[in-house]
């Protein structure tokens, strides 16, 4: 049974007949899969290709040989203790609303989130499955999604302020490292910065945001792209008052959104020394982790926002480009096993993860459907 926090408006919406679910029509759903999996496929194949044709295969796998172990182990680390980060910011807000939420349950829900991000272009369907996945654990989608937008904000906001940082106290350096892929820096940065002021007004001007969507509807009804708007309004309506019913609570707790907030700083520090740590596995020096850390700050601003499914392809060349001055001729073994453990190993572990979740939720709701 969901629950609300004692003394404060109810978060619950009304709960849905059986009905309502036979409506949904699955076989969209299923061709949007089928479409992102062909999509992740073809990137997948077409990044490892460029990355390895021409290469000498046995000198790349002498060189990954000569890599310490402990520091590959300490990288494989920092990727659990990131996705515990975001476990945490969610665990926070949760039991802020008086959910009591396990940090188990938090966790799977990073883990969910992480893996249908990076399978679809943009990230666009990591939070709607995380969505999913809580309101099946009892959840309120209102609770969840002010909780995942606040997220969302602190973890765009921290990455703005790594990449203005290099911006300003390294211009040169950051310069000489992207090289003809500045513009691309300039781009993400602006439209980062821009999607991190949206998500401000949606948490703390709902006025605002609630005319710029209206406003979009209406543009959309205009292009006959949206039908019937007065009955989609009516039901947005309803949402954003739930809604605001949530960013309420939370703007009234600022120790939980300062721990959220050190949870973002926390979560890119410890997925940006994945680098770090192989550098140090590869035996090389001269370069600091805090240099480290933001170039692939740099390198993320540019891939983030790219219509790529986990920035395949883009991520890879940016490496290249961005740390060849510091890996030297090992920049490619370091790129292999930076986005190796930083990336495909943690979309390998989430996955299992998301499976075992998706297979629990099934068995749990078998009873229902027979």
């Amino acid at each position: 049974m969901r629950r609300s926090a004692p003394g404060s408006p109810s978060f619950c919406p009304p709960p849905r007949k059986k009905a309502f679910r036979k409506e949904a029509p699955p076989t969209k759903k299923k061709n949007n899969g089928l479409w992102n999996a062909l999509i992740f496929a073809l990137i997948l194949v077409g990044t490892v290709y460029g990355v390895f044709h021409g290469q000498d295969i046995g000198a790349l796998r002498q060189a990954l040989g000569q890599c310490r172990t402990d520091w590959l182990i300490l990288a494989a680390v920092f990727v659990v203790v990131s996705i515990a980060c975001e476990a945490a910011a969610q665990w926070l807000q949760q039991n802020s609303f008086g959910m009591s939420m396990g940090g188990m349950t938090c966790f799977q829900s990073a883990c969910v989130g992480f893996f249908f991000s990076a399978i679809t272009p943009s990230a666009t369907g990591g939070q709607p499955m995380q969505v999913y996945y809580m309101r099946k654990k009892g959840i309120p989608v209102s609770v969840t999604s002010v909780a995942l937008l606040v997220i969302a904000l602190f973890y765009k906001t921290v990455l703005v302020l790594a990449g203005a940082a290099m911006l300003i106290f390294a211009p040169g350096f950051l310069r000489a490292s992207l090289g003809g892929y500045m513009f691309l820096f300039y781009i993400g940065l602006l439209l980062t910065g821009g999607w991190t002021v949206f998500l401000l007004f949606l948490i703390f001007r709902q006025r605002i945001a609630r005319a710029i969507l209206v406003w979009g509807m209406t543009v959309l009804e205009e292009l006959h792209i949206l039908k019937d708007r007065e009955s989609h309004q009516t039901a947005f309506e309803v949402s954003m008052d739930l809604y605001q019913d949530a960013a309420d609570h939370l703007r009234k707790h600022p120790l939980v959104m300062l721990g959220v907030f050190l949870c973002m700083i926390a979560r890119r520090a410890a997925m940006y020394s994945v680098v770090w740590c192989v550098y140090k596995a590869m035996g090389l020096t001269g370069t600091g982790w805090s240099t480290l850390v933001l170039l692939q700050a740099c390198v993320s601003i540019c891939a983030d926002m790219l219509p790529l499914p986990g920035g395949m392809g883009i991520s890879e060349a940016l490496f290249v480009k961005a740390y060849g001055a510091v890996f030297g001729a090992s920049v490619l073994p370091g790129m292999i096993l930076s986005r190796g453990i930083g990336h495909y190993s943690q979309l390998f572990f989430c996955g299992v993860v998301t499976l075992l979740v998706m297979l629990s939720l099934r068995r749990r709701n078998q009873p229902e459907e027979d």
